[in-house]
Protein backbone atom coordinates (compact mmCIF):
# COMPACT_ATOMS: atom_id res chain seq x y z
CA UNK A 1 0.00 0.00 0.00
CA UNK A 2 1.48 3.17 -0.95
CA UNK A 3 0.87 6.07 1.71
CA UNK A 4 1.65 9.35 2.32
CA UNK A 5 2.24 11.03 5.92
CA UNK A 6 1.33 14.81 6.60
CA UNK A 7 0.60 16.80 9.47
CA UNK A 8 -1.77 19.72 10.42
CA UNK A 9 -1.44 22.17 13.29
CA UNK A 10 -4.23 22.85 15.78
CA UNK A 11 -4.23 24.46 19.17
CA UNK A 12 -7.27 24.93 21.46
CA UNK A 13 -5.68 24.59 25.08
CA UNK A 14 -3.70 26.76 27.61
CA UNK A 15 -2.60 25.22 30.53
CA UNK A 16 -4.48 22.77 31.62
CA UNK A 17 -7.82 23.92 29.90
CA UNK A 18 -9.62 23.70 26.63
CA UNK A 19 -10.01 27.71 25.44
CA UNK A 20 -13.08 27.00 22.47
CA UNK A 21 -11.38 29.02 20.06
CA UNK A 22 -9.74 26.14 18.01
CA UNK A 23 -6.86 27.51 15.89
CA UNK A 24 -6.18 25.41 12.76
CA UNK A 25 -3.69 24.96 10.26
CA UNK A 26 -4.50 22.97 7.30
CA UNK A 27 -1.71 23.28 4.25
CA UNK A 28 -2.45 19.23 3.08
CA UNK A 29 -3.45 18.11 -1.37
CA UNK A 30 -5.55 15.62 -0.06
CA UNK A 31 -8.36 16.01 -2.90
CA UNK A 32 -9.79 12.53 -4.09
CA UNK A 33 -8.00 10.59 -1.29
CA UNK A 34 -8.69 8.31 1.66
CA UNK A 35 -8.07 10.00 4.64
CA UNK A 36 -7.34 9.05 8.40
CA UNK A 37 -6.34 11.41 11.01
CA UNK A 38 -4.31 10.09 13.73
CA UNK A 39 -5.44 12.70 17.18
CA UNK A 40 -4.04 11.84 20.29
CA UNK A 41 -6.77 12.81 22.24
CA UNK A 42 -10.57 13.48 21.91
CA UNK A 43 -11.82 15.73 24.71
CA UNK A 44 -14.50 18.28 24.31
CA UNK A 45 -15.22 17.41 20.14
CA UNK A 46 -13.99 21.19 19.35
CA UNK A 47 -11.10 20.47 17.56
CA UNK A 48 -12.36 17.65 15.70
CA UNK A 49 -15.19 19.38 14.40
CA UNK A 50 -12.75 22.09 13.44
CA UNK A 51 -10.65 19.60 11.89
CA UNK A 52 -13.32 17.93 9.75
CA UNK A 53 -14.89 21.16 8.82
CA UNK A 54 -11.84 22.19 7.06
CA UNK A 55 -10.55 18.95 5.81
CA UNK A 56 -13.71 18.37 4.53
CA UNK A 57 -13.32 21.49 2.15
CA UNK A 58 -10.31 19.83 0.18
CA UNK A 59 -12.82 17.15 -1.00
CA UNK A 60 -10.81 13.97 0.00
CA UNK A 61 -12.40 10.41 -1.25
CA UNK A 62 -13.15 9.62 2.33
CA UNK A 63 -11.96 10.81 6.23
CA UNK A 64 -11.90 9.06 8.87
CA UNK A 65 -10.21 9.79 12.32
CA UNK A 66 -8.56 7.49 14.92
CA UNK A 67 -7.94 9.17 18.39
CA UNK A 68 -5.41 6.96 21.12
CA UNK A 69 -7.52 8.33 24.11
CA UNK A 70 -11.34 9.17 24.63
CA UNK A 71 -13.00 11.20 26.85
CA UNK A 72 -16.43 11.12 25.62
CA UNK A 73 -18.51 12.16 28.58
CA UNK A 74 -16.39 15.07 28.03
CA UNK A 75 -17.64 16.29 24.71
CA UNK A 76 -19.34 19.86 24.27
CA UNK A 77 -20.67 18.86 20.62
CA UNK A 78 -21.63 15.75 18.53
CA UNK A 79 -18.66 14.23 16.99
CA UNK A 80 -16.59 10.83 17.79
CA UNK A 81 -13.73 9.36 15.90
CA UNK A 82 -14.15 6.48 13.84
CA UNK A 83 -11.77 4.26 15.70
CA UNK A 84 -10.76 4.77 19.84
CA UNK A 85 -7.60 2.93 21.30
CA UNK A 86 -8.95 3.44 24.39
CA UNK A 87 -11.42 5.75 26.55
CA UNK A 88 -10.08 7.24 29.77
CA UNK A 89 -11.43 9.00 32.68
CA UNK A 90 -11.73 12.74 33.11
CA UNK A 91 -8.03 13.31 34.02
CA UNK A 92 -5.99 16.03 32.52
CA UNK A 93 -3.28 13.40 30.81
CA UNK A 94 0.32 13.72 29.08
CA UNK A 95 3.49 11.54 28.03
CA UNK A 96 3.31 8.99 24.98
CA UNK A 97 3.55 12.10 22.64
CA UNK A 98 0.52 14.33 24.60
CA UNK A 99 2.08 17.95 26.22
CA UNK A 100 1.33 20.16 29.26
CA UNK A 101 2.24 23.63 28.09
CA UNK A 102 5.12 21.54 25.70
CA UNK A 103 6.17 19.78 28.74
CA UNK A 104 6.43 15.83 29.30
CA UNK A 105 5.63 14.96 25.94
CA UNK A 106 8.30 13.15 25.87
CA UNK A 107 7.60 10.59 29.06
CA UNK A 108 7.30 6.55 27.86
CA UNK A 109 3.88 6.57 29.38
CA UNK A 110 0.76 8.14 29.81
CA UNK A 111 0.51 9.55 33.31
CA UNK A 112 -2.02 12.03 35.24
CA UNK A 113 -1.18 15.81 35.73
CA UNK A 114 -2.38 16.62 39.27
Amino acid sequence: MDITIDYVITKSYIGKASTGDVKCVVDVAIAGQDVLVVEDLLDTGLTLQTLKKELLKKNPESLRFVCLLDKPYRREVDINADYVGFEIEDLFVVGYGIDYNEKYRQLPYIGAVD
